[in-house]
């Protein structure tokens, strides 16, 4: 089992068509790699993540079993912290997800139609502004899966506990 804490937080990379249209998408302004196409909020030991797909829905760590993926840990990170986190994002839970909006992303123009409806990775990044009250995360609109992988690798402060192939 993979070592992992409420708080964590993971990107995916995807080699099916959709993946490939996001990457292609995310390759103009990517940070980070364009290759990670989805992101999650980890929020129990147990592997319990809040996600995104066609919803905003709990789910497992399990889901994502033989993806590749990066898990990223803030340095700050403790239950006080977690749960400021989750109430920035909570009320989110059971919304649906804006699929018009990739098409729009892909134009750079999702996050100026769909204003407060995030999407994964910017809802990753309004978690990690509840939890840190980091004023880089204050306006989380426009983060990419490629973003969060940059935060994970480059920025002081967080750490990449897991890289590979989930079990």
């Amino acid at each position: 089992m993979i070592d992992v804490r409420p708080g964590d937080f993971a990107v995916i990379k995807s080699s099916s068509l959709l993946g490939k249209v996001i990457t292609l998408a995310e390759s103009r302004e990517a940070l980070g790699n364009p290759e990670y196409i989805h992101s999650f909020i980890i929020a129990g030991a147990d592997g319990t993540i809040l996600d995104t797909l066609l919803k905003v829905c709990w789910g497992n760590l399990s889901d994502y079993s033989g993806v590749e993926a990066l898990i990223g840990r803030w340095d700050g990170m403790n239950d006080a912290a977690f749960q400021k986190g989750l109430a920035a994002v909570i009320a989110d839970l059971g919304d649906i997800y804006p699929i018009s909006r990739l098409e729009l992303d892909a134009l750079d123009l999702g996050r100026f139609v769909y204003g407060s409806d995030n999407d994964c990775s910017e809802r990753t990044i309004k978690f990690l502004h509840g939890a840190s009250g980091d004023p880089r995360f204050a306006k989380w609109a426009g983060f990419m899966p490629s973003d969060v992988s940059d935060i994970i690798l480059n920025w002081k402060g967080f750490s990449a506990p897991f890289a590979g192939v989930l079990p």
